[in-house]
């Protein structure tokens, strides 16, 4: 159990796959078959903190919703990165959300929020820096 990371450029031809434990430290480095880009995977991520555990599994539904709503908002604010959340539990995986990388934030809230909502928005530039 750790932190996987999967990562490709569009100039190579495999992926590189750095394996972590859960101080950081980098425990294995291989090549492997992956798309372009970057995937993080994160296994058992509280299992060596047993009462954030205990306190997850209490609240399975609001923790589930802080996450969602924590990958929606990066989701909206992360032009021309593509963001996927995938729900992995025992009896299969499920997608919750996956943007597709576009440079037009009104493009991901209507990924993320509907096409009802995003016709709502309006569309704006601003090019001050006094915000």
């Amino acid at each position: 159990d750790g932190i996987v990371v999967v990562t490709r450029t569009a100039k190579c031809t495999t992926a590189s796959k750095l394996t972590y434990d859960w101080e950081g430290t980098l425990v294995s480095t291989s090549r492997c078959a992956g798309t372009r880009g970057t995937t993080i995977v994160l296994d058992n991520l509280f299992a060596r903190m047993p009462v954030r555990l205990k306190d997850i599994k209490s609240n399975k539904s609001r923790e589930y919703s802080r996450i969602v709503r924590q990958v929606q908002n990066y989701a909206l604010i992360c032009a021309g990165v593509r963001i996927s959340l995938v729900h992995k539990t025992a009896k299969g995986s499920t997608p919750v959300l996956s943007t597709q990388g576009s440079q037009r934030l009104l493009d991901n809230a209507s990924t993320v929020f509907g096409s009802k909502i995003a016709q709502n928005l309006t569309d704006f530039q601003c090019r001050s820096n006094d915000f």
